[in-house]
């Protein structure tokens, strides 16, 4: 007889309790010990870098636990994300809090963009390869913290589409390209959760967010850590939480049938607190994705093509890191560099690894309103 999941619940409200509701967690489900003598990636939710209170992206308090947890079983930690303010991670990061609890707690932060970024196949329906930092698939177990949150295409981002941040700058944006649809889109983000394969899923629902997209909406008092070694069981457990029936998160069903783990109820096993006293109900968001697929295809051409790199001579020392650091050899520099835009998937990588500031992000000028809006007051300097 096949085992059943596990999913382990307690309820927090406060995240001044947050060790000792993960700490509960991960003793329930026996994986403390994952941590012992290991590099542990700890993939965090930076959807933007909006402060704390907003409940968009993983809490800093959230994360100072699971580094302080990690550490204590004998764990070496690093945290990182790409944000999806495209090229502006390392401003994100700051914002959110998330860079000063990791100086802080002495643990490494990657912003993704700035890593060495190589080609990783996964072999998917939609997928062939994604293009992610090289020291996330150098980590020994790999842990994402994603937050508790509703999402106008796919109804809840957990602990499955967190995986999306995986994939650097503006190459995010070519998963909605090819897959528009969302049945496409829910296959794309199993092809990234097969080819990368997560140890554990730590969810944060302290602070949860509801009515809207995964960076709008109004923070709910939701009460809920979650953590399962499975994150097919884990996003169903959460969505049932949510009041949202886990068949109708097609993340979770195309996870499922691809063997990714277990999406029914009746098949995992609830551990720490109960359903019942865990449940609540989430605004639902629009669906407009779903609705017009044109459009959202529309939206993230012009999303991934909008900003491009660009560098800036009087500022250039000629010291060919950007050419050097580049995936796709894009960059020549003779002496300064120059792009081929042809050949640039736009990961950002050179202007989030310049050390004299001399690149920049160019972007239309009609596209700058937008851009500066979904970026929330981020100090855009880097943007031409």
């Amino acid at each position: 007889m096949t085992s059943k999941s596990r999913v382990a619940l307690a309820r927090c409200e406060r995240y001044e309790d947050a060790k000792h509701a993960i700490g509960g967690c991960l003793s329930r489900l026996g994986c403390l010990n994952l941590f012992r003598g290991k590099s542990v990636f700890l993939k965090v939710n930076l959807m933007k870098g909006a402060p704390p209170e907003r409940a968009i992206s993983t809490h800093p308090e959230f994360v100072r636990a699971m580094i302080q947890i990690v550490r204590e079983q004998g764990g070496t930690v690093s945290v990182g994300d790409s944000s999806g303010v495209l090229g502006f991670t390392s401003e994100a990061f700051r914002a959110s809090g998330i860079e000063a609890v990791c100086r802080e707690e002495g643990a490494k932060l990657l912003n993704l963009d700035a890593c060495v970024i190589v080609k990783k196949p996964v072999n998917g329906k939609v997928l062939d390869f994604i293009w992610t930092a090289e020291n996330v698939l150098n980590a020994d177990v790999l842990v994402t913290l994603p937050k508790l949150k509703t999402h106008s295409l796919t109804l809840l981002t957990g602990a499955l589409k967190n995986q999306i941040g995986l994939l650097v700058g503006g190459t995010k944006c070519e998963v909605h390209l090819v897959a528009p649809r969302l049945r496409e889109f829910a296959a794309a983000v199993a092809d990234i959760n097969a080819g990368v394969r997560f140890h554990l899923g730590v969810v944060d629902g302290i602070w949860g967010l509801e009515g809207g997209d995964s960076s709008k909406g109004w923070r709910k008092q939701s009460n809920l850590v979650a953590a399962s070694t499975d994150l097919v069981a884990l996003d169903a457990v959460c969505a049932h939480l949510m009041s949202i029936e886990p068949d109708e998160v097609l993340t979770t069903v195309a996870a499922r049938e691809r063997g990714l783990g277990t999406g029914t109820l009746s098949e995992i096993d609830v551990l720490g607190d109960s359903l019942e006293s865990c449940r609540t109900s989430f605004a639902r968001p629009g669906r407009e994705m779903k609705r017009h697929p044109c459009i959202a295809k529309r939206i993230y051409r012009l999303r991934g093509r909008s900003l491009s790199p660009i560098a800036l001579p009087d500022r250039c020392q000629k010291c060919r890191r950007c050419a050097e650091l580049c995936p796709t050899r894009a960059i020549a520099c003779d002496p300064y560099p120059r792009i081929d835009m042809a050949a640039c998937i736009r990961c950002f990588a050179c202007r989030e690894n310049c050390p004299h500031g001399a690149m920049k992000l160019k972007c239309a000028w009609y596209l700058k309103p937008f851009y500066k809006r979904r970026a929330e007051g981020l100090a855009l300097d880097a943007l031409a």
